[in-house]
């Protein structure tokens, strides 16, 4: 499917037509059963969805128009894009006279001169990714044996980047320290050269964009209907036993409470909490 937007820019209370962005993606569900028999089965849901939206022009001749710390308008980009300087490790001690010429030190985040002229500016940055993910996914299977029932449900996000608002707050170079405890960093020092973060001294500039990928268990269900001859024993026409485990387990590379939540400030965000459930269900 493929749709098309008007792009709306405010400026000092003023509101008009600025651009245009295309949208376009893919959205799958699938449900299947897989086995059926007598005493036991088992279905699968499966749902994807895939978009891509892209800016096709902006006002008058533009074709870039950044905004904020980190965002940017451009021609051929998405309108969510991060738009930063690229990485390029850390200068070392054998490098005094590359990083001078940036006026860095060794210790100091280095970031790639795109156009070789000596001089990081805005003509250095580039598109390094996107708030939107570039899919997500669900997967539901449900088994049933007899009287009992066992269902697994999954989801993920994938291609999520943006700026980090957990290591913002957390890290140990804001002066803080009275407010929040501080994220155990693998900072540079002299003995440290291969680390990922620069020297404490260096590290509060900003720089802390990531990804927000995450396949997450949403829910693991067991459950329990008794048969009707125990009903008749029982008196009741209906009873079940179930127990639902809420979020059991989080597979990211993200370094904060929650990847899901992670691109809201820490003040805002939410954290995801494991619940269990147990339920009795009866009737007469």
């Amino acid at each position: 499917m493929e749709e098309h937007y008007l792009l709306f820019l405010v400026l000092v209370s003023a509101i008009g037509n600025f651009g245009s962005v295309r949208n376009s993606g893919i959205e799958i569900t699938l449900n299947t059963r897989n086995i059926q028999t007598d005493n036991f089965s088992w279905r699968t849901s499966f749902n994807f969805a895939k978009n891509k939206n892209e800016i096709l022009e902006l006002d008058g001749d533009l074709d870039l128009l950044p905004y904020e710390d980190h965002g940017v308008l451009q021609v051929g980009q998405p309108a969510d894009a991060i738009w930063s300087y690229q990485r390029d490790g850390i200068w070392q001690l054998d490098e005094i006279a590359e990083a001078d010429v940036y006026g860095q030190d060794p210790g100091q985040r280095k970031y790639v001169d795109q156009n070789n002229d000596g001089v990081l500016n805005d003509e250095d940055k580039v598109v390094l990714g996107q708030l939107s993910p570039d899919w997500t996914a669900g997967l539901t299977n449900t088994f049933t044996y007899k009287n009992l029932d066992l269902s697994i449900q999954a989801y993920t996000r994938q291609g999520s980047y943006g700026h980090s608002e957990f290591n913002s707050l957390s890290v140990p170079w804001n002066g803080d320290d009275a407010t929040f405890n501080k994220v155990d960093l693998d900072y540079w020092t002299p003995n440290n050269p291969d680390s990922e973060n620069p020297a404490l001294e260096y590290g509060a500039n900003g720089d802390y964009y990531t990804d927000f990928d995450f396949v997450r268990i949403g829910n693991i269900g067991l459950g329990y209907q008794f048969s009707d001859k125990m009903l008749d024993k029982l008196q009741m026409s209906s009873l079940r036993l179930s127990v639902n485990i809420q979020n059991p387990f989080t597979f990211t590379d993200y370094e904060g409470s929650d990847p899901e939540t992670g691109l809201q400030n820490n003040y805002n965000g939410g954290y995801l909490t494991k619940t269990v459930l147990f339920g009795l269900k009866l009737s007469y």
